[in-house]
């Protein structure tokens, strides 16, 4: 797959994360199964956002090497990419943010294992992720190929 392919497969996931986010919004439920719904769409939402991270860095490292390392770990990829281009995605990141405590580092080391930890559905991790700040992660991430494409 072309990097411009691994981009536009991230995109339709985030797509699909706001029809989603969309349903929860709403809250369009059927009686009595409200709360049990709402975590289903929480996870999914996850499970989502976080997969369309991991593949928009490997598109990102495809584009910059050709290839890139075979992990869930979306700290290890973004750790893959050279300094220069990491330290301007992450100001990308703090640019879309109210606040400015949390950092893209931070998000992607708390998330890093998030993929794999929810898709088996043992239990929800420990960890409550942010949705708002996963999206806006994978917001920056796509805005930063789309300065660099070459396509």
């Amino acid at each position: 797959m072309t990097p411009k392919g691994y981009i536009s497969q991230a995109l339709a996931l985030q797509a699909s994360y706001l029809v989603l986010d969309g349903a929860k919004k709403n809250n369009n439920f059927p009686s009595g199964r409200e709360e049990l719904i709402s975590t289903g769409l929480h996870q999914s939402s996850t499970i989502i956002l976080v997969f369309a991270i991991e593949i928009a860095l490997k598109g990102l490292l495809k584009l910059r090497f050709g290839s890139f390392r075979r992990t869930h770990d979306l700290k290890k990829l973004y750790d893959d990419i050279p300094l220069n281009n990491r330290k301007r995605i992450s100001e990308i990141y703090k640019s879309k943010l109210e606040r400015t405590d949390s950092t893209l580092e931070s998000l992607l080391e708390l998330h890093k294992s998030m993929f794999v930890d929810l898709r088996y559905l043992d239990g929800f991790v420990n960890v409550v992720p942010n949705l708002k700040f996963l999206s806006k992660a994978l917001d920056s991430i796509v805005n930063y190929y789309n300065e660099v494409k070459v396509d």
